[in-house]
């Protein structure tokens, strides 16, 4: 009872943090640069509420899940396609191959998670644990894809001088922290059983909410000014890298102009 009572507190807190944080996107006007993001929250909240508001136990739960599970993943997929584009947002080359690649090798993971998990579903078990288990490798095969694609994204602001600003740096790497949590979570779910679950929910809970006070302390008007670029390597060094950027984003570019 302790870890349910504890969990649903997490939850409650995490949700409404969710909706200030949408309430202070709009308010800012940060709803138009962040767009799939704020979608995101709005959908988050009320689902969040009334899949609290619902018993585990009863088909309404296993109903709205079922629904609202490929709804979260196409988010996921819109979401790190968004942080892409605002990383690599002087970079089209690089952003248009990365967005291809990530579509494709997400589609492609999803459809061999479910088939793979398809021989291990026994014939003889309920229909409720057969659909709950596809669901979860077809999670498994969605949230691991992206996973990767985050830390392409993380390997490509620490390696090289990009000219961000504030709030993209922290919204990717609060984003980045949140999610690699929730794979993480999910790791331990499918690796140690589904009779854990309370206590991985409680690890979810708590991502969420340290997430969601992350994004209602950085995210704010003045955050989304380019400072000038941050001395962090001498001036040879950084110039070979932007150059090395530079000559692949030109071709990237070639690459995928369409020739008639």
């Amino acid at each position: 009872m302790v870890s349910v009572s504890l969990g649903s507190i997490l939850r409650f807190l995490s949700l409404l943090g969710a909706a200030l944080v949408a309430f202070q996107l709009y308010r800012h006007g940060l709803h138009r640069r962040y767009p799939i993001f704020f979608t995101f929250l709005l959908f988050r909240v009320p689902e969040g509420f009334w899949a609290m508001s619902l018993d585990t136990r009863a088909n309404a739960y296993m109903y709205t899940w079922g629904v609202t599970q490929p709804v979260f993943w196409i988010f996921h997929v819109l979401l790190v396609v968004e942080l892409s584009q605002l990383v690599l947002a002087s970079y089209r080359g690089l952003y248009s191959i990365f967005r291809t690649a990530m579509i494709a090798s997400t589609v492609v993971s999803l459809a061999i998670s479910a088939l793979s998990f398809l021989p291990q579903i026994k014939p003889t078990a309920p229909q409720r644990s057969k659909i709950l288990l596809l669901f979860l490798a077809a999670d498994r095969g969605v949230e691991f894809s992206l996973a990767i694609f985050i830390l392409l994204i993380l390997i490509v602001m620490s390696r090289y001088p990009l000219c961000l600003s504030r709030n993209v740096r922290a919204h990717a790497m609060i984003y980045s922290v949140y999610f690699l949590s929730n794979t993480m979570g999910l790791l331990l779910r499918s690796m140690l059983g589904l009779h854990l679950g309370n206590e991985i929910n409680i690890l979810f809970a708590v991502a969420e909410l340290g997430a969601v006070i992350g994004w209602l302390v950085v995210l704010r008007p003045e955050g989304e000014k380019i400072p000038q670029l941050a001395i962090r390597l001498n001036g040879e060094q950084e110039r070979r890298l932007l150059t090395q950027l530079d000559a692949l984003n030109t071709t990237l570019l070639k690459v995928s102009r369409p020739k008639y």
